[in-house]
Parts: C-alpha cells; structure tokens; sequence
C-alpha cells in the first residue's frame, strides 16, 4: 500500500531531524519527547484528506498527568509556526517540509525547549486564573505522590512511547 505525500515527506525529512532533536515516533503524524517534567509533542496536523487543504505544525508542552490527546485542551500550551503548507503532491510535500524543519530550527523548537518545566506552564496560564487554579492544585497532589496522578503521569508516558 502506497502512503500518502505528507507521510512519506514527514519519513523522509522531518522524522530525521526530530529524532535528532531527541523525540520518538507516536504516529505518523505525531511525536513525542520528556524535557523536564512536562510532555513534549509535535503534531503534523492534516486538514482535509492527507493534507490536501492545507497542513500544519503544532508544538505542545503539557503537564505529564493532563491528557495528551488533543491540543485544544487547556492542560498545557501549544503553538505552531502559524503557517499552512499544502502537502497533497509528493513535489508539493518535499518542497514544503523542509520550511517545516527550518521553522523548527530558526524559532518553533526554542519555544518549545522554554516549556520544560511545569512550573513555567503554570506561570503561562496566569492569564486563566480557573485554568490556573485546577492546574496548580493538580500539580501539588503530584508533586505530593498522589496515586491516581502518578498514574496518569505513567499512563500517559506509554501511550506517548517514552516508558
């Protein structure tokens, strides 16, 4: 079975450089690292069938006992470069991930570096003070040992194939 343009550009160029950069495959399409004690992950993110409306980069740093589903949640912080690139050729996808890399390299993957503790993401919702309150408490039940966080905490790290 052949795959898609934006899988192939995704194996092919961008997959390399991120598993230089210390993170590991989750899917085709999403990626994965520890920095600290918060989750890191990279999602190739598809509009339209394999990318053929456009495609996007998003960057998240979350709180390990959050969920790491989904980047809309509020249990962390993410960005992306704010660009779409239409991927729905193999030319198209070759020529636009190597943008994705450099985006990456220039400026994307130091704001990510910057989320590496989860006392900085609690910093970055204080402009949510509901957000901000349910992550802080979270956060001391952790930190304390709380069975059922440690749990998420660890549930979460498989599911991201970093344990």
């Amino acid at each position: 079975m052949a795959i898609d343009p934006l899988t192939a550009a995704t194996n092919s160029i961008l997959w390399p450089y991120l598993r230089g950069k210390g993170f590991v495959k989750v899917t085709a399409r999403r990626f994965a690292r520890k920095r600290g004690d918060v989750y890191q992950q990279l999602w190739i993110d598809a509009k339209g069938v394999a990318g053929m409306k456009s495609t996007r980069m998003v960057l998240l740093a979350m709180f390990p006992f959050e969920s790491v589903d989904g980047y809309f949640d509020p249990h962390g912080w993410w960005f992306g470069d704010g660009r779409t690139r239409d991927m729905s050729t193999a030319g198209k996808a070759d020529a636009a991930m190597p943008h994705v890399v450099d985006a990456l390299e220039r400026t994307e993957l130091s704001k990510l570096d910057a989320l590496d503790s989860t006392d900085v993401l609690l910093e970055r919702l204080e402009g949510w003070p509901d957000w901000r309150e349910h992550a802080s408490k979270q956060m001391q039940r952790w930190r304390a040992g709380d069975p059922e966080l440690l749990a998420a905490a660890a549930a979460n790290a498989r599911r991201l194939k970093l344990a």
